[in-house]
């Protein structure tokens, strides 16, 4: 299970829903788009330039499905397994806002001729002072933006989740959601998913209720193993940053169960592990990317 993904149990409703030169130039919008806001960082040049790269070394699919945005699309490395059969692309540069798709529509979507683009990006607008009227702004610019060259392409928009280090900004975080939703449903073409409802407890706040320091989780799960009669393999390594290591954690307990009482003749194990892993318990340096975004990330599977 990858840190910061989308649970699980979505994943069916989320599928129900060029070159190095051209990396490294300018990003620009159409020049028919509404005025649009600089991009948030100077640096997500350098994740088109990997972009770029890595399509030099392994050919994208053909007319794939891209999915864009922030650290929780960067971070889901298991993107290709969680879909098989499905020619996936990710293409998440961590700690992007909205309106950074916009600027680098050709380098994460248009140059691919994708049949579908799905976007999760958001918090970390709100998180900078945007007001939920800005980030409906940027998802309609980033719509009219792959409109132009993408006539016929699905658009998906992943709704904002909510986080336990982020609750505060909760109220702001479902203002944006409701005003995309509403705009969404009088379009064509376009999907509101919404992870954001299931994470949510019977008070209408995120599930996770912490401080659950890291150093206490290897308890946590033991403790629910046995209480709960289950074969739980788990191994913590490393990890930092609450904004995803939370999630990544539950949201990978939540996969195994979740598969483990699917209706079936057989039987099923992970035969693996929980991996949360931190940099500073090895001595090991942050990940330049996870700086970028603001914060270590963390590492988990299932």
């Amino acid at each position: 299970m990858r840190p910061g993904a989308i649970p699980a149990p979505l994943l069916a409703a989320l599928l129900a829903l060029a070159s190095l030169l051209g990396a490294c130039r300018s990003p620009g919008p159409a020049p028919d788009l509404p005025p649009l806001d600089p991009v948030s960082s100077p640096e997500w040049q350098a994740d088109m330039a990997r972009f770029a790269a890595e399509d030099a070394a392994s050919p994208p699919p053909e007319r794939p499905v891209v999915f864009t945005g922030s650290s929780s699309v960067r971070m889901w490395s298991t993107l290709a397994e969680d879909f098989p059969g499905v020619p996936v692309l990710n293409r998440g540069f961590g700690g992007s806002q909205v309106r950074d798709a916009v600027w680098y529509a050709d380098e994460v979507a248009v140059r691919y001729r994708p049949r579908q683009v799905l976007l999760y990006a958001g918090d970390n607008d709100i998180n900078a002072g945007r007001t939920p009227e800005q980030v409906l702004h940027d998802v309609q610019a980033f719509v009219a933006r792959l409109r132009r060259d993408l006539p016929g392409v699905r658009i998906g928009f992943l709704s904002i989740k909510p986080s336990p280090s982020r609750e505060a900004q909760l109220p702001l975080q479902q203002a944006a959601n409701r005003l995309v939703r509403e705009w969404i449903a009088t379009q064509r073409g376009i999907d509101y998913i919404d992870v954001a409802t299931p994470l949510l407890d019977a008070g209408g706040r995120p599930y996770y209720r912490g401080p659950l320091p890291v150093r206490i989780y290897d308890h946590f799960f033991r403790s629910l193993a046995d209480n709960a009669d289950i074969t739980l393999h788990l191994r913590v390594l490393r990890g930092r940053d609450r904004h995803h290591i939370v999630e990544a954690a539950f949201k990978a307990l939540g996969l195994a169960l979740r598969q483990a009482l699917a209706p079936g003749d057989a039987v099923f194990s992970t035969k693996g592990a929980i991996r949360i892993e931190r940099s500073a318990d090895r001595g090991a340096p942050p990940d330049t990317a996870a700086s970028r975004a603001g914060g270590d990330q963390p590492t988990t599977e299932v």
